[in-house]
């Protein structure tokens, strides 16, 4: 983001506050006092544990040069100056939209789902990047505060922004779409997981909610293989293009074929009535989901089914992504994810003592053969157990074979938001 301290009060709404050092041009944004750069603008948001108004000398310490406030927290004439607003979370979203709608011919796409949507948004990202510069959600960080931060992060001259949103109530959908506005939308599947404080309604109709802020002219993509996803997409919008895993007569459909590696699997794909091969890091038809998504969204964005098949570039160099990613070939993951399964519990890459030799979720068909476990005794294994399964703990599954096949792998999760 680069805007004049001007355009950022009226974009929020807010009132300024004279400062003893003038402010003009702003660059970037930051809600971490630790991570300040100079020029910046800080955003004061109070938490449950921690206030961003009590960091605000730190973030001028460390060279912010304004400060987006629900209160003054100087006793005398601030050293920088001042954006006044009511709540600092929605003048942030706020802040974000109006960046959003400066960009020129970038293609804003959204991406929710109740499982796989971060390892979409990194696959996706890379995949783009092979037609030009493109900006990404950091991480997993998807709510009313990581949305934003990921937006105003870019410089507004990529190609693409790939940016993925999660849910937990049942107004977060509608806020965090009317921030993106992306002009295309994807909703890779629903489920129940993290679903508690939605209500009765359901995930699928929560979820939908996101192709209700579509730019004019935009392109809703979605998963044929969940009914209630097609009845509640339906609901919002008429004109919807599916993908498909189950063999559904849809526009794009994939099926596993064959190993094609130790980590990777053979997918055949459909695109609009072209049939291309693509191997990605998913060994099993659980990835199928993930790998159809992927190409779909490019194939609408103009990408050719080559450009496709060959999948983004190695990993290890030098790519036009702002963010770390993933690729077809490889994975990443540092902490044990979460599937729709309960119980499910997939080990990292990186695990004392473990040594992953194969795919990265647990619920592989084959994820037992994949793993080198250390010798430990029984009262180790279970005490691990216990800590890194706690649905199992709690007598939901009972033991290893209540592990399922099927589910979509993630990366690692920052937060709660799904």
């Amino acid at each position: 983001m680069r805007l004049s301290f001007e355009e950022i009060v009226r974009a929020v709404d807010g009132s300024a506050v004279a400062g003893a050092a003038p402010c003009g041009i702003v660059e970037g944004v930051g809600t971490d006092s630790r991570a300040v750069k100079p020029g910046s603008l800080f955003v004061c948001i109070p938490g449950e544990t921690f206030d961003g108004h009590d960091f605000a000398v730190k973030a001028i310490e460390a060279g912010a040069a304004a400060l987006l406030v629900s209160r003054n927290p100087f006793d005398a004439v601030p050293p920088v100056p001042l954006i006044l607003v009511e709540d600092t979370v929605k003048a942030l979203g706020k802040l974000a939209h109006c960046w959003r709608e400066r960009l020129g011919e970038t293609r804003v796409i959204g991406l929710t789902g109740t499982a796989g949507k971060t390892t979409v948004k990194e696959l996706l990202a890379q995949v783009l990047s092979r037609r030009g510069l493109t900006a990404k959600t950091h991480m997993n960080l998807n709510n009313q505060i990581g949305l934003p931060l990921s937006m105003l992060a870019a410089t507004g001259e990529e190609a693409f922004w790939v940016m993925e949103a999660g849910i937990s109530h049942p107004n977060d959908m509608d806020e965090l779409g009317a921030i993106l506005e992306p002009d295309l939308a994807l909703i890779l599947n629903v489920g129940p997981g993290h679903a508690a404080g939605l209500g009765d309604r359901g995930t699928a109709h929560y979820k939908s909610k996101l192709l209700a802020h579509l730019a004019p002219g935009g392109t809703a993509i979605i998963s044929a293989d969940y009914p209630d996803l097609a009845r509640e997409a339906r609901a919002v919008r008429q004109e919807l293009v599916f993908f498909s895993t189950s063999g559904r007569q849809v526009d794009y459909r994939a099926a596993y074929v064959v190993p094609a590696g130790e980590d990777k699997g053979l997918f055949r794909l459909w695109l609009d009535g072209v049939s291309i091969d693509v191997e990605a890091p998913f060994r099993g038809a659980f990835g199928a989901e993930n790998v159809i998504a992927v190409a779909a969204v490019a194939h609408r964005l103009g990408l050719g089914a080559e450009e496709i098949a060959a999948g983004p570039r190695c990993r290890n160099s030098a790519l036009p992504v702002r963010g770390p990613g993933i690729g077809w070939s490889s994975t990443t993951a540092t902490t044990p994810t979460r599937c729709l399964f309960p119980g499910c519990w997939r080990p990292p890459l990186k695990w004392p003592g473990i040594t992953r030799t194969g795919p990265l979720c647990a619920c592989s068909a084959k994820w037992a053969n994949s793993v080198r476990f250390p010798r430990m005794s029984t009262a180790i294994w279970a005490a691990l157990w216990r800590i890194s399964s706690p649905a199992l703990s709690a007598g939901r599954a009972g033991t290893w074979k209540n592990l399922k096949t099927g589910c979509t792998p993630d990366v690692t999760e920052a937060h709660s938001a799904r």
